[in-house]
């Protein structure tokens, strides 16, 4: 079986929009999840969905700020 060379990160130019990209979708999940928190007063579901919500912003953020070389 033949071995295959995986990329360095370096080496993958579409690396920055593949972590965008997951930034951004880890946004769309969290916003219904913490929207059903509060419509269901579920602190879990809430937790959940902020979580999601913190996380894809801080991603999206440091991904905009923060060009790649």
């Amino acid at each position: 079986m033949a071995h295959t060379r995986r990329a360095h990160p370096k080496e993958r130019p579409d690396l920055k929009a593949q972590a965008l990209a997951l930034a951004l979708a880890q946004m769309v999940a969290g916003l219904p999840l913490a929207a059903w928190g509060l419509r269901h007063r579920s602190g879990g579901w809430l937790a959940a969905g902020a979580l999601l919500l913190a996380h894809g912003v801080l991603g999206l953020s440091y991904g905009l700020t923060h060009p790649r070389d």
